[in-house]
């Protein structure tokens, strides 16, 4: 592609990520073992890449080589393959344990970094990386070694909104830079806004509020001290291990629970007929799996007079069950559709525009971002894991679509069933129930054994009143 790579290594630049004045980070792939790494070059100092070079965390890119010439920096690192957390937050805030989970992973790599005198500079949705059971903190182009010896920062850098005062030439920059960026982010995953313009309430208000100190000295002095602050907001999990944190968050981080679940009294659906509209696929959260405390010495104590703001969701230990899929092709309506209805969700006497349909979500090796994408597998033992569920969505005020959860308890006998194409001959997936924020899904795990396409059946009831809709999977060998 006519780039000229620093690096002398084996590698072929598939894909070009971001390009930019101030440099570019590609995609690359070897030409040896067919292994991908990301590569970047860029105008600045590699210092902190250097440093990174000889850390382990995992959650920090793994960084395999470094160079410096002529005030340009190439890197050659570890590909994080998942969704940057900027793309969650499409879908709306998270709920106060997925902020938890997310927020003690950043403040992990955080600590890690502040360790050997490195500062971020850049902490934002779109520098973390969800990775099945991590959160990765990527893009270091902006970070730098503390110079206490420097009364204020060389140059000026970082994001606007999330930047600490000191970052615009005010002071020197430290750690503490990245607590202020830290409590931005904490309050934008349980708001969806700066907190600015709305400030969070509930249990880590305070926590936030220290973050965002404009006073450098009172802001948290450490990422560690962050990470204790925020792991005492967790009490069900204060004593639970690392490994058992990660496992956690991986139950967060599959679907994203974007909201609570409030219980209205509806009124009467009324179906319309209405062209189909595409819809996107957004991540959520489910809520984390409970955990076993560990035995308490204690005397018992009264049981408090109030309930506390806000409590880690408590689920129901679940069981997959094999689902059949019919031998016979879909012998319903053809194409892909949704149902559209109106419906007075909030009692407040209007009705407003409302579809039913699917929420889809691969695992774990990537999201999918639309719906009806191709999938593909390979010969040998690549699979696509792909879970389905009903659901039902409104266009937002940015002309986008957003689940709408509190239909959750009004949807009644949600199930969805997964049905042959006429003339696709090959062997069914395994498909089991799925248990997810959704009820009534399924989880389908195809091979290369499965190629070809199949129908996705979704129904369920409102008021009594049957909701429908049909979407496609289609699985095609890959070719990359």
């Amino acid at each position: 592609m006519g780039t000229q790579i620093d690096i002398v290594f084996p590698y072929e630049i598939e894909k070009t990520i971001k390009s930019g004045k101030r440099g570019s980070v590609y995609l690359v792939r070897s030409k040896l073992g067919g292994a991908r790494r990301v590569y970047r070059e860029f105008e600045g100092s590699g210092e902190v890449y250097a440093k990174l070079r000889d850390v382990s965390c995992p959650n920090l890119p793994r960084v395999y080589d470094v160079s410096e010439r002529d005030g340009r920096v190439s890197v050659l690192e570890e590909y994080i393959h998942g969704d940057t957390l900027a793309f969650l937050l499409e879908g709306g805030p998270l709920t106060l344990s997925s902020t938890l989970d997310i927020g003690i992973q950043v403040c992990h790599a955080l600590d890690t970094l502040h360790q050997f005198g490195g500062i971020h500079r850049d902490v934002k949705p779109e520098n973390i990386m969800i990775r099945g059971r991590e959160a990765v903190l990527i893009d270091f182009d902006t970070s730098r070694l503390v110079k206490p010896e420097s009364d204020t920062d060389t140059r000026v850098m970082g994001t606007t909104g999330y930047a600490a005062p000191e970052q615009y030439g005010f002071s020197q920059t430290d750690a503490r830079a990245d607590i202020y960026a830290m409590g931005i982010l904490l309050n934008e995953m349980l708001t969806g806004q700066h907190p600015s313009k709305r400030l969070a309430e509930g249990p880590l208000r305070p926590v936030i509020e220290r973050c965002i100190e404009v006073n450098v000295d009172k802001r948290y002095a450490t990422a560690r001290q962050l990470l204790e602050a925020l792991t005492e907001r967790v009490p069900s999990r204060r004593r639970v291990s690392r490994y058992l944190l990660l496992t956690a968050v991986a139950a967060v981080l599959a679907l994203a629970v974007l909201g609570g679940v409030k219980l209205l009294r509806p009124t009467p659906a009324q179906t319309l007929e209405a062209p189909p509209t595409d819809a996107s696929t957004e991540t959520a959260a489910l809520p984390p799996t409970e955990m076993p405390a560990e035995p308490s010495t204690e005397p018992p104590t009264e049981a408090p007079t109030e309930a506390p703001a806000e409590t880690v969701p408590r689920v129901e230990v679940f069981t997959p069950e094999p689902v059949e899929v019919p031998d016979e092709p879909w012998q319903g309506p053809s194409g892909q559709f949704e149902t559209t209805f109106l419906y007075d969700l909030d009692g407040d006497g209007e009705r407003e525009l409302y579809y039913f349909g699917i929420f889809q979500q691969d695992y774990p090796a990537a999201y999918q971002h639309k719906l009806y994408d191709q999938s593909a597998v390979a010969l040998g033992n690549n699979t696509v894991n792909r879970a389905v569920f009903p659901c039902v969505w409104k266009v937002n005020a940015d002309n986008g679509r957003e689940m709408v959860i509190d239909f959750i308890p009004l949807l009644k006998d949600a199930q969805v069933r997964l049905w042959r194409a006429e003339g696709n001959e090959a062997d069914a997936p395994e498909v089991f129930t799925a248990s997810g924020f959704w009820p009534g899904g399924i989880r389908a795990t195809y091979t290369h054994r499965s190629m070809g396409i199949w129908y996705y059946e979704i129904s369920a009831t409102l008021d009594d009143q049957p909701l429908t809709a049909l979407a496609t999977a289609e699985i095609v060998p890959y070719t990359g």
